[in-house]
């Protein structure tokens, strides 16, 4: 009975880091017209994007979808200018006001 309350633990366990690995926190600019909101945390990884941006301001604004691990790591370097992040989030900042 034990072993069977063991597996089940176990097996849920690794369910759960399948799912926390599968979630994503959007870290870029408000963008209303795509619904994307900072801090928005996306289950299912980077949603799908309605046709009013194109395949260059999709994949800029999917770098800014990262892993709730590394939430506050790249918050601290979005601030930092040069950095990666900092490009990214500068990069979302541009779409926005391209599709506006």
């Amino acid at each position: 009975m034990a072993d069977k309350k063991t597996d089940l633990a176990e097996k849920a366990s690794v369910a759960t880091q399948k799912a926390a690995a599968r979630k994503l926190v959007y870290i870029g600019p408000n963008i209303p017209k795509l619904g994307l909101t900072q801090y928005q945390v996306y289950i299912w990884g980077v949603p799908a994007f309605s046709d009013i941006v194109n395949d260059d301001q999709k994949a800029r604004i999917a770098r800014l979808f990262i892993p709730i691990a590394r939430l506050s790591q790249a918050m601290t370097e979005i601030e930092v200018k040069g950095t990666a992040y900092n490009t990214y989030y500068n990069d979302g900042i541009a779409v926005r006001k391209e599709i506006n």
